[in-house]
């Protein structure tokens, strides 16, 4: 800010206009987001005549579903009675906790996304929850000797290339994590992030998700036919990411549905498809960290200390979206039915404290 030497020039006549111009840029997005809650509010209370009102609401109530499973699948791990276990288990899966987190977060992003009628947005941060499941998956794994021992996928990426030197990739981190720890289990897996942080700061890797997805695959943390499912799903993700076709456009389908192209307001027949596939994808984001989760479960230290009764909750809440027929709640069902059985062999503790 300048002033004159009397003080009474306060701004230049280039900070005034910038100044102005500063408040109205806040006062176009404020006119903008006050129209567009108008339209929002109002396409939302119309939308039992678009669609039968029982069956939008059956939709939403998936969907709640499938993101309370989610938030609630510290379920599978030990209780919080045996304190002691349980801070160990968790901070076994540090790093995949941050990524969980992050899963949480853009999953409730892409929810708001699709009911501002923002589809492209909706399925790219729906993609991005994805990618962060398989990442998240990826660094909690490297923590175990075995798996860096294994990590032939990971170890083959190159670093991208800056000014002729290359960055530090998986390659470097994992003899790094040898170095360090050797054939100890890193026992806070989130030291890989920091490690990153701090020992390999340009550390950027050219992986795709697919080639993350084929170390998880070769870990057999995932098989040959769940491996070429979450392919297809992400595939289909993609469309919208990369808005090859002019359908996956935001434009396209305003136009297509005769709406505005800017105000807020959902389009009530890709609602439909996007609720559908919200619940699918949140059942593979609970399947990919469930499966993780299960290198320390079956460890009877874990298993004893795990509740059956709160599994149990889970098993039904599993077993009411398996029967609407989503598909990969069917494969949940299989994965919490058999965690209950090995919880109740173990003589797992049966109420909650």
């Amino acid at each position: 800010m300048s002033a004159s030497e009397s003080g009474k020039n306060i701004f230049s006549l280039d900070e005034v206009k910038d100044i102005v111009g500063g408040v109205d840029f806040i006062a176009a997005l404020t006119g903008l987001v006050a129209g567009g809650l108008s339209s929002l509010y109002k396409s939302l209370t119309g939308l039992p005549e678009k669609f039968p009102s029982l069956e939008v609401l059956k939709l939403m109530h998936d969907a709640q579903s499938s993101l309370n499973l989610l938030l609630n699948i510290d379920a599978c791990g030990p209780s919080e009675r045996y304190e002691d276990v349980n801070e160990r288990f968790w901070n076994y899966h540090g790093a995949l906790t941050v990524y969980y987190l992050e899963c949480i977060i853009l999953a409730m992003h892409s929810a708001l996304s699709a009911f501002t009628g923002h589809y492209t947005v909706a399925y790219t941060e729906l993609r991005s929850a994805l990618e962060s499941a398989v990442t998240g998956a990826v660094f909690d794994l490297l923590a175990i000797p075995q798996y860096r021992e294994s990590a032939k996928v990971l170890i083959s990426m190159r670093g991208f290339a800056y000014g002729g030197k290359e960055a530090p990739s998986f390659k470097e981190l994992i003899g790094y994590l040898e170095e360090k720890y050797g054939e100890r289990r890193v026992e806070r897996s989130s030291e890989i992030l920091e490690a990153i942080d701090t020992e390999l700061k340009d550390f950027n890797p050219k992986f795709s998700f697919i080639s993350l997805l084929n170390q998880l695959e070769s870990w057999k943390i995932i098989d040959d036919k769940t491996h070429e499912f979450i392919k297809g799903v992400y595939a289909a993700l993609s469309e919208y990411v990369h808005r090859v076709r002019p359908l996956s456009t935001e434009t396209a389908m305003r136009l297509l549905f005769n709406k505005d192209l800017f105000p807020l307001e959902p389009i009530p027949e890709r609602l439909d498809a996007f609720l559908r596939d919200f619940v699918e994808i949140n059942g593979l984001l609970f399947y990919l960290l469930l499966k993780i989760f299960w290198q320390d479960i079956q460890d009877p230290t874990y298993t004893k200390c795990l509740e059956t009764e709160r599994i149990g909750e889970l098993v039904e809440r599993v077993r009411e979206l398996d029967k609407k027929g989503y598909e990969v709640w069917r494969r949940n069902l299989a994965e919490v039915e058999q965690l209950l059985k090995l919880a109740a062999s173990a003589g797992a503790q049966r109420t909650l404290a």
